[in-house]
């Protein structure tokens, strides 16, 4: 294996091991429940934006940049490599 293949390994080693422990300790909820629609007057921690925007609000940007590191990661690797 080439150095390279080893760096790839421990990346996506530590990408799946992120997203492991993301998931496992939410309290998900069972059975059917209506999902909260924004109100757009009125900033509530209820609806699906309004916890964007206030809970998760350094979370979803560092998302949005791990994200855009991975596609130019993936179009990087995914490149030939020419002899010339």
């Amino acid at each position: 294996m080439k150095p390279s293949d080893w760096w790839v390994l421990v990346g996506v080693s530590l990408l799946f091991l992120t997203i492991a422990v993301s998931v496992v300790d939410v309290p998900w909820k069972t059975g059917m429940e209506p999902v909260p629609v924004a109100d757009p007057d009125t900033v509530d921690r209820e609806t699906v934006a309004g916890s964007l925007f206030t809970e998760y609000a350094v979370a979803l940007p560092l998302i949005a940049l791990l994200l855009g590191a991975c596609m130019i990661g993936g179009i990087y690797l995914a490149k030939e490599e020419r002899d010339t």
